[in-house]
């Protein structure tokens, strides 16, 4: 065999032996599902934060065990101001189990009912029981309500700031646009009157 079929003759041999040992390249095209939730899932639980976790869990606990019952005794019966009904002592509850979640559902539910003066009202009663720090971002929830349609709505939340007596309060009652109908104007005043002869709320 002469040296130029020896070559050839190596070279299919060895193109052949390559055939055989290694195997075609298959390129896979990774995709992900249109759903974001199953993508989500495929990350295990220790790549979501345990409070975050939580804070879901317990909403969701919220919404499906309380939320209804709530709303319906909002909008259908009377919250006594000087007495605390059992819905009430379960809201507290879920205050104590955890401040953060429930705050920030109790404090959607004045604008989901804005234009529900009864739940609005009721709203408010509770809130003149609670602490003023127990709810993030609140004072500024209830200013708005000063200026809305309904005359009870305007009266309970200057009962609101009145039950706080905090200095946030009296800045917000002070620097309110005059409220009407005149009555509750002065009401609003006499407010602020009283709030000032705390020395530690005036500058």
């Amino acid at each position: 065999m002469n040296s130029l079929k020896k070559n050839l003759f190596y070279s299919d041999h060895l193109e052949s032996s390559l055939k055989t040992f290694i195997p075609r390249t298959t390129y896979v095209r990774e995709s992900f599902s249109s759903n974001i939730s199953y993508d989500i899932n495929l990350f295990t639980s220790s790549d979501v934060p345990i409070e975050y976790l939580n804070n879901e869990n317990f909403k969701n606990e919220l919404i499906s065990k309380f939320q209804s019952k709530f709303i319906n005794f909002m909008m259908f019966e009377e919250v006594v101001e000087d007495y605390s009904n059992s819905i009430e002592l379960d809201l507290l509850d879920y205050f104590d189990r955890n401040s953060y979640v429930t705050g920030q559902w109790f404090s959607k539910l004045f604008t989901d009912f804005i234009n529900k003066p009864r739940m609005l009202v009721n709203l408010l009663k509770i809130l003149a029981k609670l602490k003023h720090d127990t709810l993030p971002n609140t004072h500024i929830c209830i200013a708005a309500l000063l200026s809305n349609k309904d005359v009870e709505v305007k009266d309970f939340a200057i009962r609101v700031f009145e039950s706080w007596g905090d200095s946030a309060s009296l800045k917000i009652l002070e620097n309110t646009a005059e409220i009407s109908p005149k009555w509750l104007e002065d009401y609003k005043q006499s407010v602020i009157q009283d709030l000032k002869k705390n020395p530690s709320l005036v500058n």
